[in-house]
């Protein structure tokens, strides 16, 4: 068991634009905390909000990378417009189309379904898989040591032990 954060993001600027009342910081020092007494911390970050920059999937990155550790677990989301909501309405005030009904069609993983970013679509799909790719890099050398580390504890070591007593 663990504690799952929604960060969102690791660009200050981004974190106000869409109404989160946190900081990196306080996201550092919290995962910081959170993890040095063991608890598992999955943190939730998205990518395609509004206006959104390069810098500031940059700064995202930046982020995770401070915070990896191994009791850290990153998760990666596109950003999905859903009906009744603002970017439902931004999407549509843009041009984009797609009946409310047809809304199960979105999905946060995967392709992105409309670019609300400053970033061309090439762009957002590039910074999307980079960092996905970050994400699970660290999760797979995170799981990898855990296994290590469970080795060593038990019969691995005690027979170790004895080689090298």
């Amino acid at each position: 068991e663990g504690i799952s954060f929604g960060i969102e993001s690791g660009s200050p600027r981004m974190l106000e634009k869409i109404g989160k009342k946190i900081n990196p910081s306080q996201v550092e020092n919290i995962i910081r905390l959170a993890s040095s007494h063991g608890i598992r911390c999955v943190c939730y970050f998205m990518i395609g909000h509004p206006e959104e920059t390069i810098d500031d999937v940059k700064q995202s990155i930046k982020l995770f990378e401070r915070i990896a550790n191994r009791f850290v677990e990153g998760e990666l989301n596109i950003v999905s417009p859903y009906p009744g909501t603002q970017l439902w309405t931004l999407a549509k005030d843009i041009g984009w189309n797609l009946p409310p009904r047809e809304f199960y069609k979105l999905f946060h993983q995967g392709d992105f379904t409309v670019n609300l970013t400053a970033m061309t679509d090439q762009e957002l799909k590039d910074y999307y898989h980079l960092f996905l790719r970050l994400i699970s890099r660290h999760s797979l050398i995170s799981k990898a040591n855990a296994l290590i580390r469970l080795g060593m504890t038990g019969h691995i070591r005690s027979i170790l032990q004895r080689v090298w007593s």
